[in-house]
């Protein structure tokens, strides 16, 4: 996995509740509401925010610093913790899953910069089902 193109862009909150209807999707506050660099804003028109988007595309993905994507899943993690439900159905990118499942981070040096990514996930195929426990 590259830490720093986790893919992770998605569907604004009203194509979601389209195609998934009936699960609600009104606790999504922002139409963009994936990791924007600081220099776009999120609130833009959606034409506009992809615009401004484009300029951060590297070999087809979009960067999200590993700190902030480190961030991005423990609070998840922290989430699920404070559900009451025993069981939760998770639906999501491979990335962010790896991440999730991770037992460990890790440190290299690349091309002169320290990169830190996530060690020992689990690698999920296209539409695969797992069981996992937090």
């Amino acid at each position: 996995m590259n830490p720093e193109a986790t893919c992770d862009v998605g569907s604004i909150p009203g194509k979601l509740q389209e195609e998934f209807n009936p699960i609600s999707f009104t606790h999504i506050e922002r139409e963009h509401w994936w990791y924007s660099p600081t220099t776009v804003d999120p609130a833009l028109p959606h034409t506009e925010y992809w615009t401004a988007m484009a300029k951060h595309r590297q070999d087809d993905h979009f960067i999200e610093p590993f700190d902030i994507f480190e961030r991005r899943v423990e609070a998840f993690k922290q989430w699920l913790r404070e559900r009451e439900a025993q069981t939760i159905l998770v639906y999501g990118h491979h990335d962010f899953f790896f991440g999730l499942t991770a037992e460990q981070t890790t440190e290299e040096l690349i091309d002169g910069r320290v990169m830190k990514s996530f060690e020992f996930g689990h690698s999920m195929d296209n539409c695969e089902l797992v069981e996992w426990k937090l």
